[in-house]
């Protein structure tokens, strides 16, 4: 959401948006580095270097990302154990289903749609603090 929002701007390090969240630099980076493989963010090294999104946020759907990033279909795993209900669990197919409705529900949003109303206002006053 802040590359989004950050998007006219100047391109931003991983420690800069980790000081802005209060989060840990660590983990942002294992998200970005997740989020470059995925093709959703670019990076640059160098003085003038940092992150950016790769894609204009309008075409980057959240369910996509999520579902990427948790590895759809998990929610429950049969093999784990092994389950004797494996391949004949009707729980199963509920929550993959759930799932699936849960990833298309969020498709319904773009990053773009997320910058928007109060949400822009808090990021404008990160991005310029």
């Amino acid at each position: 959401m802040y590359l989004a929002a950050n998007d006219a701007r100047a391109r931003v390090s991983t420690s800069h948006i980790a000081q802005r969240f209060r989060v840990s630099k660590f983990h942002l980076q294992k998200a970005v580095q997740a989020l470059r493989k995925l093709g959703y963010v670019g990076s640059t090294s160098g003085r003038l270097g940092g992150l950016s999104l790769a894609v204009p946020a309008s075409s980057i759907r959240i369910g996509s990302v999520v579902a990427a990033l948790e590895s759809m279909g998990h929610l429950v795993n049969c093999n784990k154990g092994p389950c004797p209900l494996d391949g004949a669990c009707l729980l199963k197919l509920a929550l993959d289903r759930a799932e699936r409705a849960f990833f298309l529900e969020l498709d319904q949003y773009s990053l773009a749609d997320m910058v928007r109303g109060p949400t822009a206002n808090v990021l404008d006053k990160l991005l310029s603090a």
